[in-house]
């Protein structure tokens, strides 16, 4: 018996809805195991950085944004910036050295280290225990002797004399102080560097900037300012 122009239609229909039901599912299962491959790849960064019996966690990469636990602390990272956790810290023997900018001078337990194109701007930072120092100094004591430090070790790496400014400022209602230096040679500032610290939980957070390009270093400092501290008693 030979169809009719409806009958015809109506196969035709159901071809066509059947194609667009295959990719529906298709686009479903692939965000499935997108979404599977994430949630995975983020629970095994998170193991990794909770080591058994670690006393401090000292954080982790996902994608642009670290993220430490103990410290309650998120920064999101300008894109196309390399970085490298604790971890990795083990190879910056390995890579070309900054003038004047040593790692090993800032902080007992470094936490990151974030390069910019062709080291044009160099982010590290690092923590130290505070311990019995708490009970004998204020955080503004211990934040301004270890900056004094800090000021001393970074000018007598450096070949040209510096001009510092200190400044307090609030990231996340975490106050901080910001220590500025300009390194000059025949009036022209030759390098730049920002060290922030601040006192969170039992900890001394240093966070030092090292940039050539003004633009990139002013976009990570901006990340920086921009960062966020969680509350210790866990909320937000």
């Amino acid at each position: 018996m030979e169809e009719s122009p409806e009958e015809k239609r109506t196969i035709t229909k159901r071809k066509g809805s059947g194609f667009r039901r295959l990719i529906l599912f298709s686009i479903i299962s692939f965000a499935v195991c997108f979404a599977a491959v994430y949630f995975l790849t983020r629970n095994r960064n998170r193991k990794i950085a909770l080591k058994e019996g670690q006393e401090f966690n000292t954080g982790y990469f996902e994608g642009n944004k670290y993220t430490n636990p103990d410290l309650g602390w998120q920064i999101n990272f300008p894109e196309g910036m390399t970085l490298l956790d604790n971890e990795h810290l083990k190879d910056w023997n390995q890579l070309p050295q900054v003038p004047g900018f040593a790692p090993d001078s800032i902080g007992d337990t470094g936490l990151f280290l974030a390069l910019g194109d062709a080291f044009s701007v160099v982010a590290y930072a690092s923590v130290e225990a505070l311990y019995s120092r708490v009970v004998f100094q204020t955080n503004e004591q211990i934040i301004t002797q270890t900056q004094q430090r800090l000021r001393q070790s970074i000018t007598a790496r450096n070949a040209y004399p510096c001009d510092c400014e200190v400044s307090d400022v609030l990231i996340d209602q975490v106050p901080f102080k910001r220590m500025s230096l300009e390194f000059i040679h025949e009036d022209q500032v030759q390098k730049r560097q920002e060290v922030f610290s601040a006192v969170t939980g039992n900890h001394l957070l240093h966070v030092t900037v090292v940039y050539y390009n003004v633009l990139n270093g002013e976009k990570l400092i901006t990340a920086i300012q921009n960062s966020v501290f969680e509350k210790q008693d866990g909320s937000s």
